[in-house]
């Protein structure tokens, strides 16, 4: 279960952008930054929040077992690595970023087919407008429902605005709730799930004699036998 909490690293991914806004609100207010270095930015950030996060997990997963004497006896069992992230997550993790990124950049270079010769996509193009974009998926506090996005900080607020400016209010809604969507499906089934899957193949390869359920039962049984019997006399 420690590696289902996509939602908390949702909410660290919100409370640590900020220094991501600082940089915006300094292109925003005439000293720019080229978008390239934003989105280095980004991937960086990002990719070290789901590695702190895999590798904080599979510790609390260990030591969970660790307390439990049949959960110690599989840590004996396991992989002497078993409480940290796999050897390949950090690998995995930076695909998966770039992967992301660049349909980011897809969403912004379909959805602006039709707008590339006016003055504000040309002004901002498509990698400034998906970096602004990637900001807006972290900044958010509230889901996208309603009539407005729930974004936080003024850098946040601009950024918005210039994406509504380009495409218009309900577009960029839709826009940044698929980037959402789509790295959250990333971070669950590409990237933690296989890493849950090692606790799992661990329970399952655990030798488990074919009759232990009818055992279980039976002494149940005689528990319960017993405790009639004392409360008869």
């Amino acid at each position: 279960q420690e590696f289902v909490g996509t939602g908390e690293l949702m909410r660290s991914l919100e409370d640590k952008v900020g220094r991501l806004r600082d940089r915006f609100m300094t292109a925003a207010r005439g000293t720019p930054q080229p978008a390239q270095r934003l989105t280095v930015a980004v991937e960086s950030g990002l990719e070290t929040l789901i590695v702190e996060h895999a590798e904080s997990a599979a510790e609390r997963a260990a030591l969970a077992w660790r307390s439990l004497p049949a959960g110690a006896h599989l840590l004996t069992l396991a992989p002497a690595d078993i409480g940290r992230a796999s050897r390949t997550f950090r690998g995995n993790v930076e695909q998966s970023v770039r992967d992301w990124q660049d349909d980011v950049l897809a969403l912004v270079r379909t959805e602006g087919s039709d707008r590339r010769a006016t003055a504000r996509f040309l002004a901002y193009g498509v990698n400034g407008l998906g970096v602004v974009l990637m900001i807006a998926v972290f900044s958010q506090t509230a889901g996208l429902t309603g009539a407005e996005v729930g974004v936080a900080g003024g850098t946040a607020v601009i950024g918005q605005r210039i994406l509504e400016a380009v495409f218009g209010d309900q577009a960029v809604r839709r826009l940044v709730e698929e980037a959402r969507q789509d790295l959250h499906r990333r971070m669950e089934v590409d990237l933690f799930a296989p890493e849950r899957q090692r606790f799992l193949d661990v329970l399952d390869n655990s030798v488990v004699s074919p009759d232990a359920a009818q055992r279980i039962l039976d002494l149940s049984r005689e528990v319960e036998t017993t405790r009639w019997e004392a409360s008869s006399v």
